[in-house]
């Protein structure tokens, strides 16, 4: 076992944090306009959804926040697999937006 932690630029702020074979994409699942920043790429968010390497061993999504650069919900449902996606993790911001998907069926979707 090794004690490195490897942490790889997904887009913008986005990364995916690696230790021990899994990984946490953090603030890294978002495509939408509206904001100069980076965007990423659509062949990343495929391997996300189909959980190909470098993105094949995660079970927790994590977001700081929910700006359109960091967090695009669209994208974040089409990655919460059933008996894949373990939990996501939100900020509870007064004025975030209701996403319906974190309200359905039983899971451990979370705003800390």
């Amino acid at each position: 076992m090794t004690d490195f932690i490897d942490i790889t630029l997904v887009a913008n702020a986005g990364v995916l944090v690696e230790h021990a074979g899994r990984g946490l994409p953090v603030d890294g699942i978002h495509h939408q306009d509206g904001h100069p920043f980076s965007k990423v790429a659509e062949a990343d968010l495929e391997r996300m959804k189909e959980r190909s390497a470098p993105f094949a061993n995660f079970k927790y999504l994590l977001f700081s926040h929910e700006h359109p650069d960091h967090f695009t919900p669209g994208r974040v449902q089409e990655l919460v697999q059933p008996g894949r996606t373990k939990g996501l993790f939100l900020p509870d911001e007064p004025n975030a937006q209701k996403q319906p998907f974190l309200e359905e069926k039983d899971h451990n979707f979370k705003r800390f």
